[in-house]
């Protein structure tokens, strides 16, 4: 559901629509991704947005959202501090394993906490965020950092979860499953340099 606009910016209303519309169309959709954010809390009773995602949860939709790229606590970023959704954070992975071997970046060192990841107790998980390969505009492909592209590996491991169970599971088990799977910072294959005390997990979709 194309809800930005090509320079990736758009209409609260429109993000809200494109919810509402994935909502309606539950019995085909099982998971959302959502790499966007604005400011905002997880408190504030009158967030369209919020309330707009809670009625989409609660007719069993997983969502996966962008932790934000401003290096600062996810509390008042939206939808990222939302309670119902589940929060990615970047890290550098340059390599594709773990032990931190890889080439380093202008954002961190291979195996570290991306320095541009929001991060705080609202964050779930974390995924590789840079230096990413993905589609483009003109059918072509870009590498691009963020955790814009680090929230999809989340979103496509809870599809994978899914299809995986004989029934439709809730978007909460599909979060209990995807932190039980994940894989500890202090796992020689996790990742270190956390700015904060909530230890996140990294996906880890083999363990699914």
């Amino acid at each position: 559901m194309k809800v930005l606009d090509k320079k990736g910016s758009g209409f609260l209303s429109n993000v809200i629509g494109g919810i509402d519309w994935v909502t309606k169309n539950s019995n085909v959709v099982a998971v959302a991704n959502m790499s966007l954010g604005g400011s905002g809390t997880n408190d504030d009773p009158t967030d369209p947005l919020h309330e707009a995602i809670r009625n989409s949860v609660a007719a069993g939709i997983t969502y996966v959202v962008a932790a934000g790229n401003e290096g600062k606590d996810a509390k008042n970023t939206i939808p990222a501090c939302y309670d119902e959704v589940i929060t990615i954070s970047a890290i550098v992975d340059t390599d594709g394993q773990g032990g931190g071997l890889g080439e380093a970046t202008v954002y961190g060192n291979d195996g570290t906490f991306a320095s541009f990841s929001n991060f705080g107790e609202d964050i779930d998980l974390a995924a590789p965020g840079v230096y990413i390969l993905s589609t483009w505009k003109n059918n072509e492909y870009n590498t691009i950092s963020g955790t814009s592209m680090s929230a999809p590996h989340a979103a496509g491991s809870a599809a994978l979860y899914i299809r995986s169970q004989s029934g439709v599971p809730s978007p909460e088990a599909v979060r209990d499953a995807l932190i039980n799977a994940g894989t500890a910072q202090i796992d020689s294959d996790g990742f270190n340099c956390d700015p904060d005390e909530f230890k996140e997990p990294l996906v880890n979709a083999k363990n699914l």
